[in-house]
This record gives structure tokens, C-alpha cells and sequence, in this order.
């Protein structure tokens, strides 16, 4: 019960607003299981992390994108000149 308290305490203090509920639920043996259910989160700094990295990641994927199409159409200009062999 006390690996069970120490996690309910970590909990809290990563959540100190949520609500956590304890069960005594039937169990096999020395086998322990914890089911953490979130919900209603407010702000999860990970996530928003997540969210304005990948912003930054469209961005410059489409200019990359951007670069590659114009350097291929400066290829097939420069190709234009050469006969075609078939």
C-alpha cells in the first residue's frame, strides 16, 4: 500500500487540482495494476510543447519542400536544351 500512496502523492503533485480516487480492486497473487484515467486537462506543458514544435516543423518542411520543387524546375530548364536520345 505504500508503493500505492507514493504514487497517488506523485500524482498530486503533478496534478495538485485533480481528483484521485483509490479502489481496492481484486487482484491475483503479488500482481498490482493502476489504471490512470485523465481528463477535462487544462494545460499539459508537454503537449503545448509538442504543438508549437510542430508549427515550426510545417514551417520549415514547406519550405524545404518549396526549395526542392524550384531547384527541379531549374533542372528540367537546363535539361530543355539537351536532345532526347529515343
Amino acid at each position: 500500500m505504500d508503493l500505492v500512496k507514493e504514487m497517488g502523492d506523485s500524482l498530486r503533485n503533478m496534478a495538485s487540482e485533480a481528483l484521485i480516487r483509490y479502489g481496492d480492486y481484486p487482484r491475483r497473487g503479488g500482481l498490482l495494476t493502476v489504471t490512470v484515467i485523465l481528463s477535462q486537462l487544462k494545460e499539459v506543458k508537454k503537449v503545448k510543447d509538442y504543438y508549437s514544435a510542430f508549427s515550426e516543423i510545417t514551417a520549415r518542411n514547406d519550405k524545404v519542400e518549396n526549395e526542392i520543387e524550384a531547384g527541379i524546375e531549374k533542372l528540367a530548364d537546363a535539361s530543355a536544351a539537351v536532345p532526347t536520345l529515343l
